[in-house]
């Protein structure tokens, strides 16, 4: 018979009793936010949040409207670097309240090596097809679902203005006139110009092309699909196979994990495990993950007082 697990009555512990154990708990799981002991145990977050215990575990909290544009931008700069953050979106997404500051300052162009923002609503028809085309010339985009992923801004105002045509132009194809063994020869001989490994790359480089082929039964004869039953693998076998993977493609961060392989990323993030999601074991950091932006204020902090004893 299985024994019922102990709960621990956090009202009847002393409050200096509390934040040893939530401390000594943070240290061993690597845990440096608020946000993190929430999801990896709930009533220790609970209990420090009812006495108002927050600050002697995780210090005082960073006010962004106090710190200094250099420093709010080189730590930034760093979160950025740490997490894999390639573009304003991302930051949005990963930290909002950073981003939103950013923007509020302007600094945003800086931090992502783009001084020079953009204002579509400022050119001409003319002119901004002239950079459109540049864009897309600098970053190799030849197709219209990679323009949109990769500037999503840009490839709006030309839809907006029914400019895309004039920028990325395509041949008007009918896929339905042709025969089957014509059509999946023209798949291949795509596959092999545009060096296409995989569907998603596929889908990406030419999605008409893609889902032609996939309505009548010919992808498979082109571009086999591994199926991987995540649900099969226990959690053990599941993070070993997450953390290979990551391994073996060089990703980093979770950002780079979702646009490499959204299935692994799916399963990893729906899966639990000690109030916990299994992508919080893949990427947990091996040593305490002081954040960029606060070693970055107490780096600041610290020249500010040597230079005064001068």
């Amino acid at each position: 018979m299985m024994q019922k697990k102990k709960l621990t009555r956090w009202r009847d512990i002393p409050e200096d009793e509390i934040v040893r154990r939530v401390t000594e708990f943070c240290r061993a799981k690597n845990i440096t936010k608020v946000s993190q002991l929430e999801r990896m145990n709930l009533s220790m977050e609970a209990a420090l949040r009812h006495r108002n215990l927050h600050h002697r575990v995780f210090g005082e909290p960073v006010l962004l409207s106090e710190v200094p544009d250099r420093i709010l931008l080189e730590g930034a700069k760093r979160i950025c670097e740490r997490d894999g953050i390639a573009c304003r979106k991302q930051l949005s997404l990963i930290d909002d309240p950073l981003y939103r500051e950013m923007l509020k300052r302007k600094l945003t162009g800086a931090a992502f090596n783009n001084p020079d923002y953009r204002r579509f609503m400022n050119l001409n028809d003319a002119k901004l097809v002239k950079l459109a085309k540049s864009e897309c010339k600098k970053k190799g985009i030849s197709a219209r679902v990679q323009l949109s992923k990769r500037d999503t801004s840009l490839y709006a105002e030309l839809n907006r203005r029914g400019l895309t045509g004039k920028v990325l132009k395509t041949d008007k194809r009918y896929w339905s006139r042709m025969p089957d063994d014509e059509l999946e020869q023209h798949g291949r001989d795509f596959c092999r110009r545009n060096e296409v490994s995989c569907r998603s790359d596929f889908k990406e480089k030419d999605s008409f092309l893609y889902y032609s082929l996939l309505r009548r039964g010919l992808i498979d004869g082109i571009i086999g699909m591994k199926i991987r039953r995540w649900s099969k693998l226990s959690d053990d076998a599941l993070v070993a196979s997450a953390k290979k993977t990551c391994s073996e493609k060089g990703i980093a961060s979770r950002v780079q994990l979702q646009g490499a392989d959204s299935g692994l990323y799916s399963a990893l993030s729906e899966r639990k495990r000690d109030g916990h999601r299994l992508l919080d074991e893949v990427f947990m950091k091996k040593e305490p993950n002081v954040s960029s932006l606060i070693s970055a204020i107490e780096q600041y902090g610290a020249e500010n007082a040597e230079e005064k004893k001068q």
